[in-house]
């Protein structure tokens, strides 16, 4: 982190601090009854979902809804993830169906771009091209003039801490700064939402205090759409659900539920699991109780119906001899 300047001052009470919507002011996401297909095969289907407040973070798989979101093509992973369930789906992702909106505008015709800012999950970055013309580049591709979008990336460098990073080449900047980097080249034409793929993801320590930093300063007055595979109170990912208006617990079959984190909290119906074997015999177990384990090889999410308590998971799991090593609310 030695090229990233301090995070700015009060970036922790920023990073929850609101934009106070009028009552007239879309949500930042509605769905409808969305179809998503990839290259025609359905990926994500029947999404419904209306987002309160400006600060909305989805938990889970959100690659499919995010590649529709930003229009890039999805690659297949190279090399493959070895513990992955089912091969990663390539391809274009489109709205086959339904309605899907982001800040009141339609995805499908892409009528929504150019009032939001996209930073994907670590994408690939040039070995050449230095930090400075990267975002140049971006800014370019809005319309901006040379000139323009000169001072543009300068602002949007130096509020994510990464100006004296400026001459440097993408490819030479650690993991947290690069994150870095994709929210200035997100935030560059100074749209009204910010969507972030995951920005916290593997990160801890130093690294995942620049990036909450850099998402404060990044989103002040601007609105944020923001994921997290998983997320645990105690980790980074932790202080985006505290920090969020509304949270939308994804699933493989859809949104497993959503509400303020308050809600979810006394709610306590999404648990998660660490299960460092009989996985699949747990898997089973839950079935036969109208359970489903989700997620995994070794992390796994269950929802408990309304009424059910945790005594449901752990006679299943005494019954496929599967040791439960964690067993926690998913919100708390």
């Amino acid at each position: 982190m030695s090229t990233a300047e301090p995070a700015p001052s009060g970036a922790h009470a920023a990073a929850v601090a609101h934009v106070e919507p009028s009552p007239e002011e879309p949500p930042v996401l509605l769905a409808e009854r969305a179809r998503i297909a990839v290259d025609d095969i359905v990926a994500l289907d029947d999404l419904t979902v209306t987002t309160r407040g400006d600060r909305v973070l989805f938990i889970g798989d959100v690659t499919v809804l995010f590649a529709a979101l930003s229009g890039v093509p999805l690659l297949a992973a190279s090399p493959p993830d070895p513990t992955a369930e089912a091969p990663a789906v390539a391809g274009e992702a489109r709205i086959v169906a339904g309605v899907l909106r982001l800040g009141g505008h339609e995805v499908a015709p892409h009528a929504h771009h150019a009032h939001t800012g996209f930073a994907p999950l670590d994408p690939p970055v040039p070995r050449t091209m230095s930090v400075l013309d990267y975002v140049i580049w971006a800014a370019r591709l809005t319309g901006a003039r040379p000139r323009a979008a000169r001072e543009m990336a300068h602002a949007a460098l130096k509020r994510v801490g990464l100006e004296q990073a400026a001459r440097r080449p993408p490819a030479t900047l650690g993991t947290a700064e690069r994150r870095g980097l994709q929210i200035a080249k997100a935030i560059v034409h100074d749209p009204r939402i910010l969507v972030a793929e995951a920005p916290l993801d593997g990160l801890e320590g130093a690294g995942a205090a620049y990036v909450l930093g850099a998402l404060a300063a990044a989103t002040e007055g601007r609105s944020a759409l923001l994921s997290a595979r998983q997320v645990d109170p105690t980790t980074p990912e932790g202080a985006l659900a505290r920090g969020a208006t509304h949270l939308i617990l994804l699933g493989e079959r859809g949104v497993l539920a959503e509400g303020t984190p308050a809600e979810l909290s006394s709610a306590a119906r999404v648990y998660r699991l660490t299960v460092p074997a009989n996985a699949e015999p747990l898997r089973a177990a839950l079935a036969e109780r109208g359970l489903t384990l989700q997620r995994g090889p070794l992390h796994f999410t269950v929802e408990l119906p309304d009424g059910a308590s945790t005594t449901l998971l752990l006679e299943a799991a005494a019954s496929a001899k599967a040791p439960v090593i964690e067993l926690s609310p998913l919100f708390g």
